[in-house]
Formats: structure tokens, C-alpha cells, sequence
């Protein structure tokens, strides 16, 4: 099931420009295991509020070529 294979993640990256409500139900299950979230989203759309109660962690892009460099510099950045 979705919620046991989360346990083996380290982290969650997920797109959200748009709501979605699935997708609120998986990052809440990845909060409450202590599963880091990165919250992407395009800029000028706006995402929910409420992702805030499940992170902080928020990185925006204009385009594909934008997102991937922006992800990999979050991704660096917290590298162990």
C-alpha cells in the first residue's frame, strides 16, 4: 500500500500548483511519519495555504529546464 512504501523515503518532492486532493492525503501520511516534503509549484500559480501545516519547504519554477536546476539546487543543499 501507498502509505507503507513512504516509510522507506527520504523525502517528497511534490508539484503543487494545483489542489489535489490525493495528493494532501499522501503528504499528510508522509508528515506524520517524519518524511521530509519539498513543495514545487509554478510560479504565478497558487498553491493551498494549508501545505504549511505539512512543510516549509517551498521552491517555485518557471519552466521544466528552471525546475530541475531549481530542485537540484534544494536538493544540495541538504545533502548529508
Amino acid at each position: 500500500d501507498s502509505q507503507g512504501e513512504m516509510r522507506s523515503f527520504d523525502l517528497v518532492v511534490a508539484e503543487v500548483s494545483y489542489s489535489s486532493t490525493g495528493l494532501g492525503i499522501e503528504l499528510g501520511w508522509a508528515s506524520s511519519i517524519g518524511i521530509p516534503i519539498l513543495c514545487i509549484y509554478k510560479k504565478g500559480t497558487k498553491y493551498s495555504s494549508l501545505l504549511h501545516a505539512v512543510t516549509d519547504n517551498f521552491v517555485d519554477y518557471q519552466n521544466r529546464e528552471d525546475m530541475v536546476q531549481n530542485l537540484g539546487i534544494y536538493l544540495n543543499s541538504i545533502k548529508k
